[in-house]
């Protein structure tokens, strides 16, 4: 072996890739003038990738087969000397991988699971990083997208990969601390602004809901078609208002930092939903109602109405529908509180 070698990944280390686009993956500028500057002064390059580990079950030549030309075409465009391209491991001076680790970090490594998430995800903070598996790839690609479209919006984790069903993204300490409801507003209006959305409507929502909580519907008010002939559906106002939104605005998924920062987490983001800052708003209604916050709730409801003109009921309306949402994601300590809720608000304003 030369001692003057570097064994160097691809993904994630000399460029990042969304949603397994391989061909037009982000270049690592500063990684690669480094790769390049020791090739000129005669170190060995060898640059090794896991691509293949899933979809080719480890298979070094069926990699080959299917990623190599694609990965010598990225490397020519983006100007990466190297002497080696492999899809299996070489002994080296250093190995350079966005995932390495020495067997003293190793040793110190502090592993931390979180709570699952009620979609089935699993999280656990490594050290410096958080690491969200969840149940199929499309969710991980959709999460990591969001997170690249609100870049620079609003403040967010940095995210750092996604690989397969896992997204890693920079772990923010934060303190249990409710979040500023001017970062909340300000929030909301920023998505508000934002016209990216399908060409969904709140009825096509309602219908969604409808579908998907059927044995909701029928368990709590009796009725598979509660939703069917209300007034509200083809609400105006609330289509007009359709926006980007962050799909589970709760309290919960801002984080908030001990100089006062605050971060946005765990959105849900649907390429094919009604999509609104309203969803947001009324997520956000319901997770101050959730946790008793009265007086930020009517804050915040008075917001939504003088920036929309909706009708209480029609708040209210959205509301409700986040609580039909999660009775069945709940755990169970948690869905006779559901339950009541959902009832009150059927008598009260439905």
């Amino acid at each position: 072996m030369s001692q003057r070698r570097i064994v160097c990944d691809i993904d994630d280390t000399i460029c990042f890739t969304t949603n397994r686009d391989w061909e037009n993956a982000t270049p690592k500028t500063e990684v690669i003038e480094k790769i390049n500057k020791l090739y000129d002064e005669g170190w060995e390059i060898y640059l090794v990738t896991a691509r293949g580990q899933v979809s080719c079950k480890g298979d070094p030549v069926k990699a080959e087969q299917k990623y190599g030309e694609g990965i010598r075409t990225w490397l020519k465009k983006h100007g990466v000397n190297y002497h080696v391209l492999s899809f299996q491991k070489f002994l080296a001076s250093y190995y350079v991988d966005d995932k390495g680790l020495t067997p003293e970090a190793f040793v110190n490594l502090d592993i931390e699971r979180f709570r699952d998430g009620r979609s089935g995800s699993v999280v656990e903070r490594h050290g410096s990083r958080v690491y969200k598996t969840f149940p199929e790839q499309p969710k991980a690609l959709a999460e990591a997208t969001w997170y690249n479209l609100v870049d620079g919006m609003v403040t967010i984790p940095k995210l750092h990969s996604v690989i397969d069903r896992t997204i890693c993204i920079e772990y923010v300490k934060s303190i249990l601390k409710t979040p500023s409801l001017d970062f909340i507003k300000e929030t909301l209006l920023k998505f508000r602004s934002v016209s990216y959305y399908p060409e969904k409507k709140f009825s096509d929502y309602i219908d969604e809901v409808s579908r998907n909580h059927e044995a909701t519907l029928i368990e709590i008010l009796g009725d598979r078609d509660f939703f069917l002939n209300d007034p509200d559906r083809k609400s105006e106002v609330i289509n007009m208002n359709r926006s980007f939104c962050h799909g589970d605005f709760t309290l919960e998924n801002i984080l908030v930092t001990e100089e006062g920062k605050h971060y946005l987490i765990d959105p849900i983001f649907k390429k094919d939903s009604f999509s609104s800052w309203l969803l947001d708003a009324s997520k956000m209604l319901h997770s101050m109602r959730k946790y008793n916050k009265p007086v930020l709730f009517e804050s915040l409801f008075s917001f939504v109405q003088k920036n929309t003109g909706m009708t209480s009921r029609e708040i209210y309306l959205m509301e409700f529908l986040h609580w039909i949402r999660i009775y069945k994601y709940a755990h169970e300590d948690e869905k006779e509180f559901i339950k009541e809720t959902i009832l009150e608000l059927k008598r009260e304003y439905l």
